[in-house]
């Protein structure tokens, strides 16, 4: 599970020292202030510096066969990440309305494509070698159907005035299988960026705090996408994807 900004966090501005002032230059590394670069507001732009999209990288027949699939599945109501007793625990909240689907027989497929862009695509694009991943979940998002802005990996420290890492997670992962359905677009708030997805897209960011996202409403049809984290070092007793 992410981790969740609740909806009072949310009416507050969360500091992000990180992330430029509009006038100063860009975290890119261009010579350009950041609100004309990467934290531009004009339609149709370029990904900012980070997120990597991938047009079309999965086939058409494989994503209409998988939400074949799902669409004939009773889906599972799905929750956010809170830390409750020294541990974490999912629940559900209002931040949230989100289904996920048994893979099953998918399992195998869906995880070596999944696999296979963590060891090719985000080695090549992003220089990480990720050691291991989450297993993919195949999510559900139905008219009406959303999720609040989020981070992937962090948790902002109210009473410290810093983000701290709760969950090890170096790079997020999005599949979208499907183009019949309306909003649902992937919007990254501290970068003013939207991105609108289609069948066989491929989207990957840093799953830190800067990278802050939110799936916005879907208004009509139902979208489809696979999801999944993956870490560059190994952690103790986890498989890696060699293993």
């Amino acid at each position: 599970m992410s981790q969740s900004v609740s909806q009072g966090e949310a009416n507050n501005a969360i500091p992000s020292p990180f992330i430029p002032a509009p006038d100063q230059q860009c975290l890119c590394g261009k010579k350009k202030q950041f609100a004309q670069c990467c934290g531009s507001k004009k339609r149709d732009r370029k990904p900012p510096a980070g997120v990597i999209v991938k047009r079309s990288i999965v086939s058409a027949s494989y994503c209409d066969k998988l939400v074949e699939y799902a669409a004939q599945q009773v889906p599972k109501q799905l929750g956010v990440t809170s830390k409750e007793h020294g541990h974490a625990a999912a629940k559900q909240s209002v931040g949230r309305q989100s289904l996920a689907i048994d893979l099953n027989e998918k399992s195998k497929s869906v995880y070596n494509l999944v696999e296979k862009i963590f060891k090719e695509v985000v080695s090549s694009k992003m220089n990480i070698d990720i050691k291991h991943f989450v297993f993919p979940t195949l999510m559900r998002y139905e008219s009406g159907g959303y999720y609040h802005r989020h981070t992937d990996s962090e948790v902002y420290n109210w009473d410290k005035g810093v983000w701290e890492k709760k969950a090890d997670r170096d790079v997020s992962l999005l599949i979208y299988l499907n183009n019949d359905f309306q909003g649902g677009d992937l919007h990254f708030n501290y970068f003013n960026y939207t991105f609108s997805p289609r069948k066989g897209d491929l989207v990957l960011f840093p799953s830190d705090h800067r990278y802050m996202h939110e799936a916005q409403m879907v208004s009509k049809g139902t979208r489809y996408v696979i999801v999944s984290w993956g870490s560059g070092k190994e952690p103790s007793g986890l498989r890696t994807i060699d293993g």
